[in-house]
């Protein structure tokens, strides 16, 4: 049931994809605005799956949690979500020692996001590394976010077609695999069936 799920998630954000895409390239506008604005359309379907909101390219990205969520969708083996370090963006500083460490620990959690995202880039490849670490007190800037994101929409789109041939490939190999399977043991049982004594 939870790969049905999963399947009928993807199938929808696959849908919506195409459609922010094709709009984009049929529009006579294809400025750069226009580009940036699709992207975030997609930043927001993918996070949106993912319980998370996208709304600027600078303050929600720097946590990371949104760029893990969008490489984890599209390839679940290479980031589990659940590797990822939660993060508390939230966090009210003050003079109290519990927020210091609180503040503290989420920091770290966020830098950590950015470490795991540089070496899924590294892993996709075809990615300019361009990303240092990150954090809510070191906001990434707009114009290198737009450029990243951009570049890991088109490695991911392209991966996601990649990624859907393996399975059709797979899916039809285990199908003839089982019949094969199953000639096979019908033979030997016709070969054994003759040679075993009835009681």
């Amino acid at each position: 049931k939870e790969a049905q799920r999963h399947e009928k998630a993807v199938r929808e954000i696959e849908k919506e994809e195409n459609h922010l895409f094709a709009q984009l390239s049929t529009s006579e506008n294809s400025d750069c605005e226009a580009v940036e604005e699709k992207i975030m359309e997609w930043c927001q379907v993918v996070a949106a799956h993912h319980g998370l909101e996208v709304y600027n390219y600078t303050t929600c990205f720097a946590s990371g949690k949104i760029l893990c969520a969008l490489i984890g969708h599209y390839h679940p083996r290479l980031l589990r979500t659940c590797s990822t370090a939660d993060t508390n963006t939230g966090i009210i500083v003050s003079d109290c020692a519990n927020n210091f460490a609180q503040r503290k620990h989420t920091l770290e959690s966020e830098r950590h996001n950015f470490d795991l995202i540089n070496d899924c880039v590294q892993a996709l490849g075809c990615i300019p590394l361009m990303l240092p670490r990150y954090d809510s007190e070191n906001i990434p800037e707009h114009k290198l976010m737009v450029l990243f994101v951009a570049y890991l929409c088109s490695r991911l789109l392209v991966a996601r077609d990649e990624i859907k041939s393996t399975f059709i490939i797979q899916r039809c190999w285990r199908k003839f695999n089982i019949k094969r399977k199953r000639k096979a043991v019908l033979v030997l049982q016709r070969f054994v069936k003759p040679l075993i004594p009835i009681w």
